[in-house]
């Protein structure tokens, strides 16, 4: 997507994606944030917002998932191609940003993993003010 919006001469010659896909990203994105904003909420958060959060949390999940399974579907056939490529190391081609989507994918699970190892300290009393029934 920035690829495209910075003037990626490929991307400009492929055309922007379909109104509904440039309509769909921003939102996929709000959604993302908003699950992981409330999810952190619900462990760190003051305990009188607990049931807020939880239902920020569970509403926002739902929306995202569904906007998930529709952003991927709208792009499988992308992502197979590119991924075939990326992964297919004997081929020829060099597929253009393949370091950056390594660099960006490899980051990112090294933030939420460490997001997580901060916050799992925190299971044990989340789990006992909260038990679930």
């Amino acid at each position: 997507m920035t690829a495209y919006y910075r003037g990626n001469a490929a991307y400009r010659e492929k055309g922007p994606p379909a109104l509904a896909l440039r309509i769909l990203g921003p939102f996929l994105v709000f959604l993302t944030m908003l699950v992981f904003v409330s999810g952190i909420g619900l462990i760190v958060g003051p305990r009188p917002l607990h049931g807020s959060f939880l239902i920020v949390h569970k509403a926002s999940f739902y929306l995202w998932l569904v906007t998930l399974v529709i952003h991927v579907a709208a792009h499988s056939k992308n992502v197979v191609h590119l991924a075939g490529k990326n992964i297919a190391r004997h081929t020829p081609i060099r597929t253009r940003g393949a370091r950056y989507r390594l660099l960006t994918l490899t980051g990112s699970l090294l933030l939420g993993s460490g997001i997580a190892l901060a916050l799992a300290h925190r299971a044990e009393t989340y789990l006992h003010l909260y038990p679930h029934k």
